[in-house]
């Protein structure tokens, strides 16, 4: 579907899409083809892409190894220009939580899966004061 909106992304003057990526339904089999075209096709367009989920990975998934593979995804896509992992839960937190997603933590999605990643990580905190805690 956003392939068919990236000319009026674009022509709106927008320079990237940002996906927010906390729940997802369907397994990474049928989830990560569909997540690539789509990354592949704001890639296209000569837009970022940007990725942002629950702390290490998302939390509700069809299965824990699901979100373990979507994080694996997407550290190995070329398409993707930043990888935003959310360091909050409730927004009001006085300094970055580096908790990783419990959902899915037994399964393996651990801070690990972003090693060796094409994209730049680039945490989200709830206050730019935050910034030289996270760098």
């Amino acid at each position: 579907a956003i392939a068919s909106s990236v000319a009026d992304i674009t022509a709106a003057g927008y320079e990237g899409v940002m996906f927010d990526v906390e729940e997802v339904e369907g397994s990474s089999g049928t989830m990560v083809p569909a997540f690539a075209k789509a990354f592949a096709a704001v890639k296209r367009a000569g837009l970022r892409v940007a990725v942002t989920t629950s702390h290490s990975a998302p939390y509700q998934c069809d299965t824990p190894e699901d979100a373990v593979a979507f994080v694996k995804a997407w550290a190995a896509d070329a398409n993707i220009d930043i990888l935003s992992p959310q360091l909050y839960s409730s927004g009001s937190e006085g300094s970055p939580e580096y908790a990783e997603t419990n959902s899915c933590k037994a399964a393996g999605c651990t801070w690990d899966l972003y090693k060796g990643a094409h994209a730049a990580i680039a945490p989200s905190i709830v206050d730019a004061a935050m910034n030289d805690e996270v760098h």
